[in-house]
C-alpha cells in the first residue's frame, strides 16, 4: 500500500506560445501509433495552418471524451449548437493544400 500524499503536477507555461490562435477548419489524420490534428485558417482566396497537433490513440480518445462532454455543457448552457452546412450547397472555391 502506498502512504504517499498525490504530488501533483506543475505545469510550466511559455508565455510566447500563449497567444491563442483562430481556426475555422481542422483536419484529421492519423498512423498505428499517433493521430495528427492540423488546424487551419481558411479566408479565400487563402488558408493558413495556425496549428499542428499530435498525440497519442489514448490521448485522442480522452480528448474526445472531454471535447464531447465539453461541447454538452456548452449546449445546455448555451442552447444546440447547429450542425455544419451541407457541403453541396456551400458555393465556393474548392480548398487544399498548395505545394
Amino acid at each position: 500500500m502506498n502512504d504517499q500524499k498525490d504530488q501533483g503536477m506543475q505545469i510550466t507555461i511559455d508565455t510566447s506560445q500563449t497567444e491563442p490562435v483562430y481556426s475555422n477548419f481542422a483536419n484529421i489524420s492519423h498512423q498505428p501509433f499517433d493521430f495528427t490534428l492540423d488546424f487551419m485558417r481558411i479566408s479565400p482566396p487563402r488558408g493558413d495552418l495556425v496549428s499542428r497537433v499530435m498525440m497519442s490513440p489514448q490521448h485522442a480518445k480522452a480528448f474526445l471524451a472531454a471535447l464531447t462532454e465539453n461541447v454538452a455543457k456548452y449546449e445546455k448552457a448555451f442552447g444546440p449548437i447547429p450542425g455544419p452546412p451541407d457541403p453541396s450547397s456551400v458555393k465556393g472555391p474548392n480548398i487544399g493544400f498548395a505545394n
